[in-house]
């Protein structure tokens, strides 16, 4: 990590789930000598471990509606915007009630769309 020190960089940890604060501060402390415009940028489930790792501010992400679940899913799997307009309403509408099982989950929806089209 000496080789980021005063350096500008744009770090992303994806999905994280440890909260131990020890592992943090092991992790976080050399990125503090970071330089001007570098971001650490964390994403995570867990609302402990945005506080352990001491981010701020932090944004918690609702879930997609319905529709824009529907939408990314149609993407995915017809990669064409003909199901979204009617085109196939009978594909559309089993299309709609798998959406709506996704829970507003993004990744759900992409990776439904995605085994759909490979089907």
């Amino acid at each position: 990590m000496k080789h980021l020190m005063n350096r500008r960089f744009l770090f992303v940890l994806d999905d994280i789930w440890n909260d131990s604060y020890i592992d943090w501060v092991e992790l976080i402390t050399p990125l503090t000598n970071r330089g001007t415009g570098s971001k650490v940028i964390i994403t995570t489930r867990e609302q402990k471990v945005a506080e352990v790792a001491r981010t701020f501010p932090i944004h918690k992400l609702e879930p997609l509606s319905d529709e824009d679940c529907w939408s990314l899913l149609s993407k995915h799997a017809f990669g064409s915007e003909d199901y979204v307009h009617g085109k196939y309403p009978n594909l559309e509408e089993i299309g709609r009630k798998i959406a709506r099982k996704c829970g507003g989950l993004p990744i759900a929806a992409k990776t439904l769309g995605g085994l759909m089209r490979s089907k």
